[in-house]
Parts: structure tokens; C-alpha cells; sequence
């Protein structure tokens, strides 16, 4: 919970600086940046939270501590948002390579 609201903030963080007009800064660049890494957070603590909660509302079962274990303990959606996660730290570094060319072309100008 605390994770997805600190996502939420780094994510209205970063459009409100888009709003302003700092696209290709260094600013927006960090904020994109945070965006991915605390995404990343949320979606591990979504999945350990999720084991957590299976074992403690299994924990009387008469089953298997393995078979516990095993069931679903990825689900598809979790790839999915790791892969958006991960696809906007590689579009940050984009970004900053952008902002370190945009820096170059301003002193040479």
C-alpha cells in the first residue's frame, strides 16, 4: 500500500514537472527514474505480500508446506508490471542521454 502511494507521488511528481515545461531535464529524468525503481519495489512487495498473506490464511491446512508454497506465486500481471517497470528505467536512461547531448549542443552553441 505504501509503496504503490509512493509510486503514485513519483509518478505526479514527474507530469507535474512535465506541465511546467521540464521535459528533457535533469529534474524529469530523476523523477522518471524514481518512477521505475519504486514501481519495481511495489510490485515485489505485491508479490511477497501476496505469499505472506496465502500462508497465513493456509497455515491450519492440513497441506504440504510445499504445496503452499507453489500456488501462485507469480501471477502474469506481476510480469507484466515488471516489464513496464523495467521499460521506464531504460526510457529514463534514454532520456538522459538526451539531456547530456541537449547539455553539449547548449555550450557549443
Amino acid at each position: 500500500m505504501i509503496a504503490e502511494a509512493v509510486t503514485a507521488f513519483c509518478i505526479w511528481r514527474l507530469f507535474s514537472s512535465y506541465l511546467v515545461g521540464r521535459i528533457f531535464t535533469v529534474d524529469a529524468v530523476a523523477w522518471m527514474e524514481r518512477c521505475g525503481v519504486v514501481g519495481l519495489m511495489a510490485v515485489l512487495t505485491s508479490i511477497v505480500g501476496r505469499r505472506v498473506l496465502v500462508l497465513a490464511l493456509t497455515g491450519h491446512a492440513a497441506l504440504a508446506l510445499g504445496t503452499r508454497l507453489l500456488t501462485a506465486f507469480i501471477i502474469p500481471l506481476d510480469l507484466l508490471e515488471i516489464m513496464f517497470c523495467l521499460f521506464v528505467l531504460a526510457v529514463s536512461r534514454i532520456f538522459k542521454a538526451a539531456v547530456e547531448i541537449a547539455d553539449d549542443n547548449a555550450s557549443i552553441v
